[in-house]
């Protein structure tokens, strides 16, 4: 019997080391392969060639701003589910929730599933199904972005017109049948976003969410274009949603990774891959200093929910009777 019990057991370790180590060597072979197509020294040059200082204040900028609007469409999912929250706690909050979700102490939206669950101590499904909702509201606005610019932009070529722009409406279709999708009844909490949202309140939060895509789509246009990167904006409209997505997957880590390789094959038409790689680790860097500068004076809070404050310190959950 013992024997029998080990195998199983060491079978479960293997694969849990095995989805652990996926995404390391996933970025290892992806690095070294891009290394040796463009080698270190050039991607060097390439960064001092650019003006990096033009960067940054559209980096701080655009970390600053989107702030509002990203928390605001947060709101409009956790306050029906939760109950009151102050917005100008929520702002202090979601800095410092970014910040953990950035520097690996949380891992990103699953953290901040986390973080909802033990700060207003709500079901844990309901936490899980607030951060579903709002990533699936995510992808509709990404994927709405990405089908306009491919069929509308005259700067994108055929190729990724064609290919892109059939998916990206079908992605954004069933993401926005899916937000939309009326449920009634039941006592699941994971579905409550879905039962205690008016249709109103989830097209609001995609248009808040689609702003803040822009925002970021448009800030990283005017930051390539200080860097020395002719890249035209259709082109950034069309290909920067697909590498949000590309970048927000588990098979990156710390940024590095596929995300990279895509960077240099969708902006391969208009920047040599050097300045490519050389402009999004710089642009990432940027964006992942002014995040942790935003987010640094509310940090010690959210690690204190996460961690678990005494009973109480931190606000029950409070949802509205329906």
């Amino acid at each position: 019997m013992g024997p029998r019990m080990e195998q199983p057991v060491a079978s479960t370790r293997r694969l849990r080391w095995a989805r652990r180590a996926a995404p390391w060597v996933i970025t290892a072979g992806v690095v070294a392969a891009l290394l040796v197509q463009y080698p270190l020294d050039r991607i060097a040059a390439e960064v001092a060639r650019g003006d990096t200082l033009a960067m940054v204040p559209v980096a701080a900028g655009v970390i600053l701003i989107q702030w509002f609007a990203i928390v605001a469409g947060d709101l409009l999912v956790l306050r029906p589910i939760v109950g009151p929250i102050g917005y100008v706690a929520m702002l202090r909050n979601k800095a410092g929730v970014a910040v953990t979700n950035a520097l690996g102490i949380a891992a990103s939206y699953g953290g901040y599933a986390v973080w909802i669950q033990r700060r207003f101590r709500c079901p844990t499904g309901a936490a899980i199904g607030a951060v579903m909702f709002i990533s699936l509201t995510d992808l509709c606005a990404v994927a709405t972005i990405a089908s306009v610019a491919m069929w509308v932009g005259e700067d994108v070529p055929g190729v990724g017109r064609w290919s892109l722009g059939v998916i990206a409406p079908a992605i954004a279709a069933v993401a926005l049948g899916l937000m939309l999708w009326p449920v009634r009844g039941g006592r699941r909490p994971v579905l409550d976003p879905w039962r205690r949202l008016t249709v109103r309140a989830r097209l609001a939060g995609l248009v808040l969410r689609a702003a803040n895509i822009l925002l970021i789509i448009v800030a990283t246009w005017i930051a390539a274009r200080a860097f020395g990167m002719p890249i035209p904006l259709g082109a950034m409209l069309s290909y920067l949603p697909v590498l949000l997505v590309v970048g927000a997957m588990p098979i990156n880590v710390a940024g590095f990774g596929p995300v990279q390789a895509a960077w240099v094959a969708m902006f391969a038409p208009w920047a040599p891959g050097e300045q490519v790689l050389a402009f999004q680790f710089l642009w990432h860097a940027l964006m992942l200093a002014a995040l942790v500068v935003r987010g640094a004076p509310f940090l010690r809070g959210v690690v204190a929910d996460v961690a678990g404050r005494p009973p109480g310190e931190a606000p029950l959950a409070t949802p509205p009777t329906s």
